[in-house]
């Protein structure tokens, strides 16, 4: 008997999490020496040519996504061709993109002394940037095979494959830093830990699936790559709106504010990115299973598994909000000092971003797992436009804090609305006013939460390793109990304790 779908988001959610923490305490040692082995000029650079080639990643127009969507259907029936087909298709189109980000990234070497009109002590930064496109072309070219297991409900595997990615490269990145400062070996270190870990989980890959070795000449009928090219098509919108929205901020940041300002918002947007995503593992754990329930699954089940989602990214997205609020500036002092820290206006749209990114996971998990980009393809363009005009208004007016209001702006005309709209529709057949209903409460908790959390931990003085643990304790407390006695009885909590406990009853629906 195969595997349910409960024990499989159960055992990828468990090692996807695990692994992300790994992850983020390595990534943060690494970012620790960084600061003080390097300028903070060198951490703007980073963040500039990461969001430079962000925008280059444009070239991938969403395949990745398509093909994992895709897939699901052949892997459940272990068509064998049909998979292969499908793989074939992929591994060729990630080589094209792969030579169209190197090719058009170096065409950009030019522009740089446009972008960066004050480079302060940095030499060599056509080297440097040609260096961070190498390291970002060259993962198209096996990275690609990641999909098929993540498609296949085994993302742990792609999971402890990263981690043991991240821990190599920043473990040699620090000997490179303490060592020698030299930022040219750093980032030559980052591209030959991609190509090793890209070509181990090509073999890992190879290993499961040997087939594919077997039919690589099996191709796509015309009627499938039809489809498939009008799922890619709806994609490029999505594509774009997210590049926009999500790779022009280090980029405008840069021209408005200067190198040393975008270096330390990265601070900030390295722990928000980190905490996102950490969330979002659960929730990439569990895409592919929903991709599977929407196959043989009624619509009251599916709704059932998705006010279950819901609440409990609610729960997540309300806690990491407050302890953000609080603990932003006293963890920035003491990690990199206090010349590293931004303004409290910054803060608050930070956290703001942050949640309202956070809360849109489920839905946008049950948009991604059904396939309906067709449905809301003109919003991320609208997003983009927004976003793109707003951010440079306010960022005239306001600097850093306004281009940040232009995110929050976009997502809040467009995001907020239309992708729950579009699942609710399509997916769940009924209206998302008890969706939006619930949001409205977890924004509301978390606004008091934040307040009341903030004057408890504010009685504490910073700056010291046992103040900001103390802190952490109150954040920890406060807020969970505080939701803990609001939501006892409610049904998804209930759910939630009991799957965290190990005792399921007998009359809670198991997913298989």
């Amino acid at each position: 008997m195969s595997e349910s779908r409960t024990k499989k988001v159960a055992r990828n959610a468990k090692y996807s999490l695990l692994v992300q923490a790994l992850i983020y305490l390595v990534t943060f040692i690494g970012r620790s020496i960084f600061i003080h082995c390097l300028d903070q000029e060198y951490l703007g650079v980073g963040g500039l040519f990461s969001n430079i080639l962000s925008v280059l990643a444009l070239a991938e127009l969403g395949v990745s996504v398509a093909m994992t969507y895709f897939l699901y259907k052949p892997l459940s029936e272990r068509d064998e061709k049909q998979i292969a087909a499908y793989m074939n298709f992929y591994a060729l189109a990630y080589r094209v993109i792969g030579c169209f980000v190197l090719i058009a990234g170096a065409a950009v070497t030019p522009f740089l002394p446009y972008i960066i009109r004050d480079p302060g002590g940095i030499e060599n930064i056509p080297l440097i940037y040609l260096l961070y496109v190498t390291s970002s072309g060259v993962s198209y070219f096996f990275a690609y095979k990641r999909t098929i297991i993540i498609a296949d409900q085994n993302g742990y595997i792609d999971s402890v494959n990263h981690m043991l990615s991240v821990l190599v490269q920043n473990v040699l990145q620090c000997v490179v830093l303490l060592l020698w400062k030299n930022f040219i070996l750093y980032l030559a270190v980052q591209i030959a830990t991609v190509i090793l870990f890209n070509i181990i989980i090509s073999i890992q890959a190879d290993k499961r699936y040997p087939f594919l070795r077997k039919l690589k000449k099996e191709r796509l009928s015309k009627t499938q790559m039809k489809e498939m090219f009008r799922y890619i098509g709806a994609m490029m919108s999505h594509k774009v709106g997210s590049v926009v929205v999500n790779g022009t901020d280090n980029i405008l940041i840069t021209t408005f504010d200067g190198l040393v300002k975008t270096g330390l918002y990265s601070n900030y947007s390295l722990i928000i990115t980190s905490l996102n995503k950490l969330i979002s593992q659960l929730f990439s754990a569990l895409a592919a299973s929903v991709g599977n329930l929407n196959a043989v699954s009624e619509v009251e089940h599916k709704r059932i598994v998705f006010r279950r989602c819901t609440f409990l990214n609610g729960w997540m997205t309300c806690f990491c909000s407050v302890c953000l609020w609080c603990l932003f500036q006293p963890f920035v002092t003491l990690w990199a000092g206090s010349d590293y820290l931004l303004d409290w206006s910054v803060v608050f749209v930070v956290v703001l971003n942050f949640f309202v990114r956070t809360m849109n996971h489920p839905v946008q998990t049950f948009k991604v797992a059904g396939g309906y980009f067709w449905n809301d393809r003109f919003r991320p363009i609208a997003e983009a436009v927004i976003n793109l005009v707003a951010s440079v208004v306010l960022g005239r007016i306001m600097g850093l804090p306004g281009i940040l209001w232009g995110t929050a702006i976009s997502a809040l005309a467009t995001n907020f609305w239309v992708e729950p709209y579009v699942v609710f529709k399509h997916n769940l057949k009924e209206s998302p006013l008890s969706y939006f209903t619930e949001y409205g409460m977890f924004t509301a908790l978390t606004v008091v939460l934040s307040y009341f959390t903030n004057r408890i931990v504010m009685l504490i003085p910073y700056g010291t390793v046992f103040g900001f643990l103390a802190q952490c304790a109150i954040c920890l407390i406060v807020p969970n109990v505080l939701l803990a006695v609001l939501f006892w009885k409610k049904a998804e909590f209930v759910y939630v304790k009991q799957l965290l406990l190990g005792k399921l009853k007998k009359g809670v629906p198991h997913e298989r």
